[in-house]
């Protein structure tokens, strides 16, 4: 009985062992608990900051994507707008380009004539130094002054198409310079 009663007391012993290893294990596991929830809470509040910031920027990078959405249907408006201004500019070159193919005809016939009148006045005075009569001398010298003077206000006309004429040429460059600066820009 007494060895009985000792194997008691020595069961006693390691249960209470145990028991204070149990204590000791709690008492750890329950600081490891207080320091995890409070690396959680540190970690939670951190991923709230990320997630407001992350927000923050998707806010921010929709407002930019409407942005540039909108200058490029702006873009798209005005590159439509010169193109459709460099149309018409070509279609108004073409035009006097064509204008001023029938002025030059005009002008050469007009020349044509007045070297035709030319000469016959020329032989007109010929003919009437030859034989003395002057009446037609000067309706011959009023016709000759006339068609000098028409060809001087046709070629007059004529350099100011020219001039009209490169200039055009020189704004359809640079609108078409500014178009593709523009495509460019827009890819």
């Amino acid at each position: 009985m007494e060895k009985h009663i000792i194997e008691l007391e020595e069961a006693l012993q390691e249960s209470l062992k145990t028991v204070e290893e149990m204590h000791d294990t709690r008492n750890a596991a329950v600081e490891n608990i207080s320091l995890l929830r409070s690396t959680n809470d540190k970690i939670s509040s951190e991923f709230q900051k990320l997630k407001t910031e992350r927000n923050s920027w998707k806010n921010k990078a929709e407002g930019l994507s409407k942005e540039i959405s909108k200058l490029s249907k702006n873009e798209s408006v005005e590159v439509r707008n010169l193109h459709d201004e460099l149309t018409r500019l070509r279609e108004k070159n073409c035009a006097l380009e064509e204008e001023l193919s029938v002025l030059r005809s005009q002008k050469r016939v007009a020349l044509a004539e007045l070297q035709a009148t030319q000469l016959a006045h020329e032989q007109s005075i010929k003919y009437q130094k030859m034989t003395g009569y002057c009446g037609e001398s000067v309706k011959s010298t009023e016709r000759q002054v006339e068609l000098e003077r028409m060809v001087s206000e046709m070629t007059e006309y004529l350099k100011a198409k020219e001039m009209q004429m490169e200039t055009l040429k020189l704004v359809n460059e640079a609108l078409t310079n500014d178009i593709k600066e523009m495509e460019y820009s827009l890819k």
